[in-house]
C-alpha cells in the first residue's frame, strides 16, 4: 500500500511541478528537469540560479 501511495504522490508532484520523477527516488531527492524547448526557455534556465545544473555527456559507440 504505501508504494501506491509513494507512486500517487509522485505522479502528483511531477504534473504539478513538470519534473521526471527519477527511479526509486524518495521525497527530498533531486529531480529531472525536462530540456527547454526554445532558445529564449534555456536562456532562462541557465540564469536561474535555484537549480542545481548538470552537464551530461552522451557517448553511442556504433560496433
Amino acid at each position: 500500500m504505501d508504494e501506491i501511495i509513494w507512486a500517487l504522490e509522485a505522479l502528483q508532484f511531477a504534473d504539478k511541478h513538470k519534473v521526471a520523477m527519477p527511479l526509486n527516488c524518495k521525497k527530498g531527492d533531486k529531480v529531472i528537469i525536462p530540456p527547454p524547448r526554445t532558445l529564449e526557455a534555456m536562456d532562462e534556465r541557465i540564469a536561474d540560479t535555484s537549480v542545481e545544473k548538470i552537464d551530461i555527456i552522451i557517448k553511442y559507440s556504433w560496433t
